[in-house]
């Protein structure tokens, strides 16, 4: 029996060997793909590579409004990050994105996605007759919402408009009070406003106090204002003087006074480093309002002569 079992095992391997039967040696024979379109001269230039159109392909009906306006997303930003691309393909990008954003409008006059998308097309192409009537007919559609606000700032911080994005930041906040990034977006622009006392106001309702002082500080730095982010240097070193960034920053400012810096009594001990921006997700108490006062604080930065702010909260001409 065992004679007769071997036997058959060696027939099995030399006819394997024979004929040339493997399973581990099997070839796919891939089909030849198309080449990647080459869109411009740029080797930096991105392509959006679009769905192949064949007989095949079953159409199930309209696509969704969210897949419309992804799709328009991507070649709004395509245009956007490459300024070398071919105008010819730049303008078929641009054409997608605006027929994709009218088609859901024609459904949804009201919807912001594609508003917003369709004011950023105009954005691009330096249509600011059109991109006005846009944020207009957007703020119309959404007065209430914060979204619109700072999708507004933004475009109004990107040219320098400095008052002008403090303004729809502000109203951002007002719109959705629990939102920190409106806050510390709107401390930002004050900032590089130069109107930094208001900026540092609402910083600190949304991070450290030294955090406040040290971005004030980078942010005087940037507008050229040394001596101002030397002084909010050494504000932020007194509370924290183990501060690593504020005292980097420091000595390249050429200010080693920091040294001598000693903390105010009644302060937690110093912390060393830390993060510039707190995260939103960060754990923070919540906000105590006496007598329309936060935590003791005005609940908006209090009125003095030379800051734009008034009583009322709004921001003053």
């Amino acid at each position: 029996m065992d004679r007769r079992f071997w036997s058959f095992c060696l027939f099995v391997v030399i006819s394997s060997t024979g004929t040339g039967c493997s399973l581990f040696h099997k070839k796919t024979v891939l089909p030849n793909l198309p080449a990647a379109p080459v869109t411009s001269n740029n080797p930096r230039s991105v392509s959006v590579m679009e769905p192949i159109e064949t007989e095949t392909v079953k159409k199930d009906g309209p696509l969704e409004p969210k897949t419309l306006i992804v799709y328009a997303n991507t070649c709004v930003e395509v245009v956007a990050r490459d300024p070398a691309k071919p105008p010819a393909e730049r303008e078929r990008l641009l054409s997608i994105a605006k027929s994709n954003y009218n088609e859901v409008l024609k459904k949804d006059p009201n919807n912001l996605e594609a508003l917003m998308g369709l004011g950023s097309v105009y954005q691009v192409t330096g249509e600011s007759d059109k991109l006005a009537e846009i944020e207009a007919r957007t703020i119309k559609a959404h007065p209430k919402d914060g979204r619109v606000w700072s999708w507004i700032a933004i475009r109004q911080g990107k040219a320098k408009e400095w008052d002008q994005a403090a303004e729809s930041f502000l109203k951002a906040s007002q719109c959705d009070p629990d939102n920190r990034m409106y806050r510390i977006q709107l401390g930002f622009t004050l900032a590089r406003a130069r109107r930094y006392d208001e900026g540092f106001e609402w910083l600190r309702r949304s991070m450290r106090t030294h955090e406040a002082h040290f971005n004030i500080a980078q942010m005087a730095a940037h507008n050229g204002d040394n001596g101002r982010a030397s002084e909010e240097l050494r504000k932020c070193l007194r509370l924290e003087p183990t501060y690593q960034h504020a005292q980097q920053m420091l000595t390249q400012l050429n200010s080693p006074e920091y040294l001598n810096i000693q903390p105010v009594s009644g302060q937690n001990p110093p912390a060393v480093g830390g993060q510039l921006v707190r995260p939103a997700y960060h754990n923070e108490p919540q906000p105590v309002i006496t007598n329309g006062r936060l935590n003791g604080a005005p609940l908006m930065p209090e009125y003095h002569p030379t800051s734009g702010w008034d009583g009322s909260g709004q921001i003053r001409r």
